[in-house]
């Protein structure tokens, strides 16, 4: 795997920590709480975009509560997830028809050890989680038999994929064809070779289809909050993990996208409430957000 935009120092940062990815108070104890809202914020840009109706609230926070549930009685059991695949016990926890990404095919990009990708296989999503780091790729695999949800993990580049000439869609579900989101959040602000890496993952995204992306803004306040806080006082995400100059700003990265052909729908902000220790989507961008771009049908497709 040869890839200009791969961070070498930054991939022995993830490859660390890779078998603590389902410690719920554990390195990646920031991802695991703010997932449900991240989760949300997918299924409504994606429901939206392909014409469905919005899902309800009440019934999304059921599903995302059982799933929370069956992750900590996993965590419970002290699973030894570096163990061959074989022995690990297999799970039950399957989507039913009703639930809000069914016939949805999804790619998340930068996935880790699966904690975006296997909740929204959970939802009805047809996932595929890719990574860079070898070494989560297993860990990934393990968690998703053992809670009993299907879905595919691959370790690679998205450049990879482009080369696999792979972009993703699905075919007519009761009449009614989805193209699918790539999703890619917190990712992007990892890469060396920005241009590079934007150049591939674009080519991922089927005309017609839906770009879901989030990194945190190039402020004070996400210095203060990212570096400082997460990282240096409170230890949730490890040391160095992230480098504030590589952060961008809503503008640039829609520029950026818009270069490549992507139409921006929505900015919206990713905000934690510290009095009810809550995440929740805002119009503020000041520390993190998502961006949601489309590619236009008419566009020119990328293979011949």
């Amino acid at each position: 795997m040869s890839d200009s935009s791969v961070d070498t120092k930054d991939q022995e940062t993830w490859s660390r920590v890779a078998q603590q990815w389902w410690q719920l108070d554990g390195p990646m104890k920031p991802l695991h709480h703010m997932n449900p809202t991240r989760i949300s914020f997918i299924v409504a840009q994606t429901r939206e975009h392909f014409g469905k109706s919005l899902f309800s609230r009440e019934k999304l926070s059921q599903y995302n509560a059982i799933y929370t549930e069956q992750l900590r009685r996993l965590e419970s059991q002290n699973i030894d997830y570096t163990a061959h695949l074989e022995s690990i016990p297999s799970g039950s926890l399957h989507p039913d028809v009703d639930a809000p990404l069914t016939g949805v095919s999804i790619v998340d990009v930068g996935c880790g050890a699966g904690i975006l990708a296997e909740h929204l296989a959970y939802l009805g999503g047809c996932v595929l989680g890719l990574d860079t780091t070898a070494e989560s790729i297993p860990v990934a695999r393990a968690h998703a038999k053992a809670i009993g949800v299907a879905l595919e993990y691959k370790h690679g580049t998205v450049s990879d994929l482009v080369q696999e000439k792979q972009q993703f869609d699905v075919d007519a579900i009761d009449s009614f064809k989805l193209t699918i989101a790539v999703c890619c959040l917190e990712v992007v602000e990892h890469v060396c070779d920005v241009n590079f890496f934007l150049d591939h993952l674009c080519k991922l995204v089927r005309p017609g289809g839906l770009l879901i992306m989030s990194t945190p803004n190039r402020t004070i306040l996400s210095y203060l909050a990212v570096i400082i806080a997460a990282e240096r006082i409170l230890g949730w995400i490890p040391v160095g993990a992230h480098d504030w100059s590589r952060f961008m700003r809503p503008c640039e990265l829609k520029a950026m996208l818009e270069r490549r052909h992507l139409s921006c729908k929505h900015i919206k902000g990713l905000e934690l409430d510290v009095l009810r220790w809550q995440w929740f989507i805002s119009d503020r961008d000041w520390i993190d957000y998502f961006i949601t771009c489309d590619k236009p049908k008419e566009s020119v497709k990328e293979y011949t």
